[in-house]
């Protein structure tokens, strides 16, 4: 597995929201950035999302060779807590901007320096 990045915590003061074309909702619990052992110069993200409907999942993807996949998962304790937070927070109507996919938000939050 490639050398961890860190990752500033800004983030996490935002509702960050993906939307489907069937509406579907997704929201980030998780971003974990590493060097990408496949290309060797790229940043990977793995990044966790949850839904009210669907299973939690991981989406991975590197930011250079795009080398990517999308695991269903478990939510750990602290994880399952913050969906309910999240999801809590989303349906009381909160201003929450959607993207179209996670790489978008996530690139998102990069250029606004939260990430």
């Amino acid at each position: 597995m490639g050398r961890e990045i860190p990752v500033n915590s800004g983030w996490r003061d935002h509702v960050v929201a993906t939307k489907t074309m069937r509406g579907q909702v997704h929201l980030l619990l998780s971003i974990r950035k590493t060097t990408c052992d496949d290309c060797g110069t790229g940043i990977r993200f793995d990044t966790v999302w949850c839904s009210p409907m669907d299973t939690p999942h991981v989406l991975s993807w590197c930011s250079t060779c795009f080398d990517a996949n999308c695991i269903c998962t478990e939510l750990n304790e602290e994880l399952t807590q913050l969906s309910t937070t999240l999801l809590d927070r989303h349906t009381r109507g909160l201003d929450v901007p959607y993207w179209n996919s996670a790489r978008p938000a996530i690139e998102d939050l990069e250029r606004r320096g939260l990430l």
